[in-house]
């Protein structure tokens, strides 16, 4: 436990968020218990390339804390320790892979969504553009919350700009096809889904 405290702590941290996301409320307590203990016994002086290992797990029990309180109903408390999850990523020193793999935006905003909070969404959709605009899945995230405000010729350009940054992104094909679609525009409706189809087709099948 002391050789792999850093190990230890990830493994009852993605158990914890696990539950959560599952709604097994009493067991993501446990495995948050688990969590914090791990943490605790990680010496400031461990390290993952330019990052220290505490000031990671720190951004860990930010997120975790959002998705439990989340799941138990309270939800600006939620928010509060995903935005603090936002900061404490945005502040980490550079380095490549990153040092916090899991992007907290993507947390953020999708809760967000869930709770029509979609300005908000948008919101921090566009600051993650900021901060980092080369991550297709911001540019469709936010794709998602436009859409859902009913902009939908900006919501397809933000699926473009997806597109741009990963061609592959299937998804963003099929949005834009149901947009164009709902828009009037069959033959950009009828290129975007053959598109998303090609992606999704069997492999040795057309």
């Amino acid at each position: 436990k002391d050789l792999y405290c850093s190990n230890v702590a990830m493994i009852h941290y993605a158990k914890a968020v696990a539950h959560s996301a599952l709604g097994n409320v009493a067991e993501a307590e446990t495995e948050k218990a688990a969590f914090m203990a791990a943490k605790a016994r990680v010496p400031e002086s461990r390290r993952v390339h330019n990052n220290k290992m505490v000031n990671l797990l720190g951004v860990a029990e930010a997120m975790l804390n959002g998705e439990l309180e989340y799941r138990k109903g309270n939800h600006d408390t939620a928010f509060a320790h995903l935005r603090k999850s936002v900061e404490l990523s945005d502040s980490l020193p550079y380095d490549e892979p990153w040092g916090w793999m899991q992007p907290t935006r993507h947390a953020l905003g999708a809760l967000l969504l869930e709770q029509g909070r979609i300005d908000e969404a948008e919101a921090v959709y566009r600051a993650g553009q900021q901060h980092c605009a080369d991550q297709p899945l911001l540019h469709f995230n936010l794709g998602v919350a436009l859409e859902d405000q009913r902009r939908f010729d900006d919501a397809i350009g933000a699926y473009e700009a997806a597109l741009a940054l990963d061609p592959a992104l299937a998804d963003a094909h099929f949005n834009i096809a149901r947009l164009y679609d709902q828009l009037g525009h069959a033959h950009q409706a009828i290129r975007h889904f053959s598109a998303y189809r090609r992606l999704h087709a069997p492999r040795g099948r057309p």
